[in-house]
């Protein structure tokens, strides 16, 4: 993983590969604190470290009131479509 980015809601993840990828982490449900950068990685059910994360995997974080944990909902590419998805939540938002 090279970067991340916290989708507004808290229900998504926009995480880059080393391969300058983009995938969207969706979660089964609100994922606070993940917006203060203070590490994050994820734990596969796979059989090897270079399992894919999938469905039912989980983000693990550090957050100052402990650890972290955010079940892993699907995994789809980040598109323009949803990029410009999320900049209109994030200016709905900004208006509430």
């Amino acid at each position: 993983m090279y970067s991340f980015k916290v989708v507004p809601g808290n229900r998504s993840l926009i995480v880059t590969g080393l391969d300058r990828r983009r995938y969207r982490v969706n979660f089964i449900g609100p994922c606070y604190n993940l917006q203060y950068d203070l590490g994050l990685r994820f734990k596969t059910n796979g059989t090897s470290n270079l399992s894919c994360v999938s469905k039912g995997d989980s983000v693990l974080y550090r957050d100052p009131a402990g650890p972290g944990l955010c079940i892993v909902r699907d995994v789809q590419y980040q598109t323009p479509a949803l990029d410009q998805q999320d900049a209109a939540n994030a200016a709905a938002q900004k208006q509430k």
